[in-house]
């Protein structure tokens, strides 16, 4: 029984271990925000009537989840170039997984000291299976080519289902959380765990991630924080924290087949002291005589 919840327990360990390099690989590393020649824009988006017109990625957009919405794009080159925009895409990312996304194409060319406007509808049918609550976001004009020309950033607030594509995602992450912690408390009372202290605190520090994880989802989901990758690790790391030091106080367990459990054993009795060698002889004389 130890040997398997020794494996399960490096399973657990190797799996959550991955996802929190993601994160950190998602914090550490972040997309240019925007080429060497990047043109000089004045533009602005709007989603049903709401203006996106910076990079503060604070700024809340409510994505109604109706068929379709008014939108489009307002973009003024200030430069001495024309700028050719292909397309403009919408899409909402966490931990580098796309939860949203939608491309529209506008074929705009906007010549030096122009300005030009292109409305367009977002289909929004499918947003309710696909993110709910607080999703960070960007808009991006495309180039022909397909890259980024400019970005904007903005928190999209989606009134989605529980079981949207984000929702399963979090739901899935607190129930693997709860068997892992169910786990560590029935082996620490059965006496599975390790009887060392420092092994003891890795096993409790795994559920602890799972637990900023879950955290850190359901104040997205319910809309009350914004889930960045500072927050994910800054939640996963206390959560990993407290779990190491409740493991490492946690009571020595008492190991079946240690300690006392030879004690059940049947006594070895005493050897029969030796009968000495002359008084059989000394016997076996005065018989015969």
């Amino acid at each position: 029984m130890r040997m398997f919840t020794a494996r399960l327990w490096r399973l657990a360990l190797g799996a959550l271990c991955s996802s929190l390099f993601v994160i950190v690989g998602t914090a550490a590393v972040q997309p240019a925000s925007g080429a060497a020649d990047e043109p000089s824009l004045t533009w602005t988006a709007t989603i049903d009537q709401q203006e996106i017109s910076g990079d503060d990625a604070s700024t809340k957009i409510h994505l109604p989840t109706q068929n379709a919405v008014p939108a489009g794009i307002s973009v003024t080159n200030d430069g001495s170039d024309p700028v050719s925009i292909r397309s403009v895409r919408f899409e909402g990312k966490i931990l580098g997984l796309a939860f949203y996304l939608f491309t529209v194409r506008v074929e705009l060319v906007v010549d030096p000291g122009e300005t030009a406007e292109a409305p367009f509808e977002l289909d929004m049918a499918d947003l309710d299976g696909q993110a709910t609550g607080y999703i960070p976001s960007s808009v991006s004009l495309l180039a022909d080519d397909g890259n980024e020309i400019v970005t904007h950033e903005y928190t999209a607030v989606v009134d989605g289902s529980l079981w949207s594509t984000y929702g399963v995602f979090g739901l899935a992450v607190a129930g693997i959380t709860i068997l892992l912690l169910i786990g560590a408390i029935v082996g620490l009372g059965a006496g599975w765990l390790s009887t060392n202290r420092w092994r003891r605190a890795i096993v409790f520090a795994v559920p602890g991630i799972g637990v900023g994880f879950t955290i850190t989802f359901t104040l997205s989901a319910l809309a009350w924080a914004v889930p960045s990758a500072q927050a994910w690790l800054l939640s996963i790391f206390i959560g990993a924290a407290v779990g190491f030091v409740a493991g490492y106080l946690t009571p020595t367990p008492d190991q079946p087949g240690s300690g006392q459990s030879g004690s059940s054993e049947e006594p070895a009795q005493p050897a029969e002291p030796a009968t000495p060698a002359h008084a059989g002889s000394a016997g076996s004389g005065e018989a015969t005589l």
